[in-house]
């Protein structure tokens, strides 16, 4: 039987910043197509370990390695950016299909052969992708158009052998593969190289690709690349005898003019003097090569840039659609990342699996005794977030069978009388410095890194046993790059052969501190209570800049606007006024030299904020 008016509340997105952007319809745009990205690789690749990494600028964005594929962090809500990346991928996971990356290594290309090959391989891939797939044809389209509104093909203004790449690229492109959008500048690059070889040159070039369209459904590729070195190396000798007979004729017309009579031509170099040399003056010196600048030196002739690029020390080009696509996806990400449109939380850390362990670096026994000790305190603490016994007693009012589920939901609205709110479940994130100055001066047994091992284990471990707490461990450091090392995941319980960490590299607190956010938020609801715990040597990193506190107290700010709280534990009391220059709040830091004050310093804050708001 049905009491009084009841209705279910609905779920309600409130206007608060997200970790993401501040806009939440960003951020839902960004899931969006994120997930798309990871879906639609593995369904294309025909796999499903097929991996898509955010990352931030390295050497190659936007390339396959085995079943990984990297694309360069940008901003996704852009809808250009999208549809660039939308055929990245697409063109990335058809590799993965369709490519024989074996039959690739064993090939001895040089670099131009290289790339001849790939502008040829690309189309091949592509068409076998569409005849699958046909919903990828608006995205590969896509990506093309985008590369030629940016200037991505234009091919007329490049050197030779660019040139002559890229109207390989375009030509099979643009009859073979549909891409439309490739006609204008196809037309304009066959012009260009029309002036600088001939005609005929054009037409054998033609008649070479139009074989692709064959050849590519069941031929090797090679042969095709073949006809086209040969077409260069021809070319190249042509280009050299024409010079030699120009060179021939030029210097028969100087000696007839030259004959015992003063010249009244001047060059225009000698113009440039200001003094005009007579035939015969010994005094006047002509510039040798060496003394030219060489931004004054005359450009390369067509057979001598043939010549570079036949040679295999010629580093190679990036002339192919894919390595101008991937360009220009680098280009728009470093605008957006200078608009700040960037989400510098969708990049991918790197985590190890195998750090440097030494059971010297924890004890066992000191930590059970403290696990005694911090059992008490904890759950003190942490009282507020505990479930009530008799939490969901009768309240006078007989429930419908169909309100039982909101009502152990916590759903006050299936009450008529005073609403009963069920406390929610907290994510606690603790964050370890494992950097070199953990290692103190002394030894292990006295170093910081003992203390917080220990210390650390005995904390997760407590936590693990609270009811509805769920508590993360991440190690981190930094050499070369920074580095997570994650001891114990969300609802597991922790193992103490995990806690054994040896010190090494630097300290990177704010990244600690951006990653102990973003796990909160990934892995906790939007009403579940969110803990970040910092553990570190007692002091923090500067720089003369001060660049180091800037985004550790950025990252505070962040962790606030969130609602995510913070507390640090400091192992040392010598350096207390860093951490307030840096952001933390007096109640936000708890200061100790040892382990064993881990449970009296948990006593002094179960009054404070950080545990009861």
């Amino acid at each position: 039987m049905i009491v009084g008016q009841y209705s279910i509340p609905k779920s309600k997105i409130e206007n608060t910043v997200s970790v993401f952007d501040t806009d939440a319809s960003n951020k839902r745009s960004t899931d969006k197509a994120l997930r798309y990205l990871k879906q639609i690789s593995s369904m294309i690749a025909g796999r499903h370990n097929v991996k898509v990494h955010i990352v931030e600028k390295i050497k190659h964005n936007a390339f396959t390695s085995k079943d990984e594929i990297f694309i360069r962090n940008g901003d996704f809500t852009n809808p250009v950016y999208l549809k660039l990346v939308e055929g990245l991928i697409d063109h990335e996971a058809g590799h993965l299909k369709f490519s024989d990356f074996t039959y690739l290594r064993n090939q001895q290309f040089t670099p131009l052969e290289l790339a001849l090959f790939n502008a040829i391989e690309d189309v091949r891939m592509e068409r076998l992708v569409k005849d699958l797939y046909p919903g990828t044809i608006r995205n590969l389209q896509g990506m093309c158009e985008v590369l030629v509104q940016r200037g991505g093909a234009d091919y007329h203004t490049q050197p030779f052998m660019i040139k002559f790449q890229g109207y390989v690229m375009m030509y099979c492109r643009f009859h073979f593969n549909h891409d439309k959008c490739m006609k204008k500048p196809l037309y304009v690059t066959r012009e260009s190289l029309k002036e600088a070889t001939s005609s005929e040159f054009i037409n054998s070039l033609n008649r070479i690709l139009d074989a692709v369209d064959a050849v590519v459904r069941c031929e090797d590729i090679s042969p095709i690349i073949e006809q086209l070195i040969r077409l260069l190396e021809s070319q190249k000798k042509e280009g050299e005898t024409n010079d030699r007979n120009r060179s021939q004729e030029v210097s028969k017309g100087q000696a007839n003019n030259g004959g015992g009579h003063q010249t009244s031509s001047v060059s225009s170099q000698d113009k440039s003097d200001g003094a005009v040399p007579q035939v015969g003056d010994e005094t006047h010196e002509k510039p040798s090569s060496k003394d030219i600048p060489s931004s004054q030196k005359a450009p390369l002739s067509i057979p001598e840039q043939i010549e570079q690029g036949l040679s295999p020390d010629t580093p190679y080009q990036d002339s192919d659609l894919h390595d101008k696509a991937r360009k220009t996806m680098n280009s728009m990400a470093t605008e957006a990342a200078q608009s700040g449109c960037v989400d510098c939380f969708l990049t991918d850390r790197h985590y190890v699996t195998n750090p440097s362990l030494c059971d010297s670096y924890f004890d066992v026994l000191k930590s059970r005794r403290l696990m005694s000790k911090l059992a008490p305190v904890v759950k003190k603490a942490f009282y507020s977030m505990l479930p009530k016994p008799g939490e969901y007693k009768q309240r006078g009012n007989q429930l419908a069978p169909e309100r039982f589920s909101h009502a152990i939901a916590g759903r006050a609205a299936v009450f008529k009388d005073a609403p009963l709110h069920r406390q929610p479940v907290a994510h606690i994130h603790i964050a370890v410095d494992c950097s070199q100055s953990m290692q103190g001066a002394g030894e292990a047994n006295e170093s910081p890194m003992l203390a917080a091992n220990t210390a650390v284990f005995a904390l997760a471990n407590t936590l693990y046993q609270l009811p509805k707490i769920n508590v993360q461990v991440d190690y981190f450091s930094s050499y070369k790059k920074v580095c997570f090392y994650r001891a114990c995941e969300f609802k597991k319980r922790p193992q103490a052969g995990k806690f054994t960490v040896k010190p090494f590299g630097s300290t990177p607190t704010s990244e600690a501190l951006r990653e102990g956010i973003e796990q909160l938020m990934r892995n906790s609801a939007q009403m579940e209570r969110k803990f970040l715990i910092l553990v570190v040597d007692g002091d923090l990193p500067n720089d003369d800049e001060g660049i180091h506190r800037n985004n550790i107290l950025s990252m505070l700010k962040l962790s606030r606007q969130v609602g995510v709280n913070v507390l640090c534990i400091a192992l040392s009391t010598a350096h207390c006024h860093a951490f307030e220059d840096a952001g933390f709040m007096p109640n936000e830091c708890l200061f100790i030299d040892s382990a064993d004050q881990l449970p009296a310093a948990f006593e002094a804050l179960t009054q404070q904020t950080v545990f009861n708001n």
